[in-house]
């Protein structure tokens, strides 16, 4: 297992993870885009509907997973990175779909990130990428914090408030100081 300074950004579809990414990037640290989001607007914008891209909700956990992989491949294990969620989100979704988790499970143990948070839920907002409704999104707001405790984790829970309070929270968790250029 690589110990990194990885830090994850994760919670239910909805919670202000990417708001909270964005603004965090703005401070100048490096980020890591949500990927299943990157790959979800890739191919809309090469002709797919969501619909089509939902049909086979395994074959796109597959490619978000392998996207994962690569991602990890090139990020600098010692490089201050806050991910917009990371592969124990993988697991998470594995299960949802029904999969045995057990081979994600190997590849979220190669890596030890920093720290985890969850963000707590807010009301439930419906785009033109998500492909959650609002039951799923609380069962997955469970279920991630279930999984990244399976692999060791304490996450941490990120309460609603305005986003810069969230991101102070985030960034005195860690001991990192705000400002650090990527």
């Amino acid at each position: 297992m690589i110990e990194t300074n990885w830090i994850v950004i994760t919670g239910a579809p909805s919670s202000g993870k990417s708001s909270v990414i964005d603004a965090i990037e703005k401070l100048g640290y490096c980020v890591q885009r949500e990927v299943a989001r990157v790959l979800i607007e890739e191919l809309k914008r090469a002709g797919a509907t969501l619909e089509d891209i939902c049909k086979d909700q395994i074959a796109l956990q597959r490619a978000i997973i392998a996207r994962e992989i690569s991602n990890e491949a090139v990020r600098d294990p010692q490089q201050l990175t806050f991910l917009d969620r990371g592969m124990g989100d993988r697991i998470t979704y594995d299960r949802l779909l029904g999969l045995d988790p057990s081979e994600t499970l190997a590849l979220a143990s190669r890596y030890r990130c920093k720290a985890v948070f969850i963000m707590d839920r807010l009301p439930f907002v419906q785009d033109d990428v998500r492909i959650e409704d609002e039951a799923t999104a609380k069962l997955l707001d469970l279920m991630l914090e279930e999984d990244y405790r399976s692999l060791g984790y304490r996450p941490c829970r990120v309460p609603v408030m305005p986003i810069e309070e969230r991101v102070e929270l985030i960034i005195e968790s860690t001991g990192v100081r705000i400002g650090k250029i990527c």
